[in-house]
């Protein structure tokens, strides 16, 4: 939680001298202060920088488009399809719906050509899902051993001794 200190020498004894005393002090002041007072602006994103020094840091700026939050998280790696009549919702995995093509019979029902099921039949179930395995379980397998991760790397510090 930030620390919001309005008096000047508050601060500097914050700062300098913490002491229990002062937290009692700074929590009475803090509950008569006014939040109406505190207001918040958006800043230039140099502030992310720890080296940024420059006098605009406190200047607020103007946003011409303020992003949506779901652009934050991403698309989905499953498509929805609607059917035509707008009903119905199908999920189906993107690369798996966009590599096989549906054609149709005489009786107006899907169809696919024997070519197109054993192409389907060959794909893994899940685009992310491995093709072989645990990449450790096939290396075992196959006698191989993995590389070791580089020394300092945070990989090297979860790494099983050998």
């Amino acid at each position: 939680m930030p620390v919001v200190i309005w008096d000047d020498s508050l601060a500097v004894e914050w700062l300098m001298e913490p002491t229990r005393d002062l937290e009692k002090r700074m929590a009475s002041f803090a509950s008569k202060a006014d939040v109406s007072e505190m207001t918040w602006h958006p800043v230039t994103k140099r502030m992310s920088s720890v080296q940024y020094r420059g006098d605009d840091c406190t200047k607020a700026i103007k946003i011409e488009k303020v992003p949506s939050v779901k652009s934050f998280f991403g698309g989905s790696q499953f498509a929805v399809k609607k059917s035509v009549d707008g009903e119905t919702k199908v999920p189906a995995v993107a690369s798996v719906v966009s590599s096989v093509q549906v054609g149709s019979d005489s009786c107006g029902t899907a169809s696919m050509s024997a070519a197109q099921e054993a192409n389907l039949s060959r794909k893994r179930p899940f685009p992310f899902a491995p093709a072989s395995g645990h990449p450790k379980k096939t290396a075992k397998a196959s006698g191989k051993k993995l590389p070791l991760p580089k020394r300092g790397a945070i990989t090297s510090f979860f790494a099983p001794r050998r």
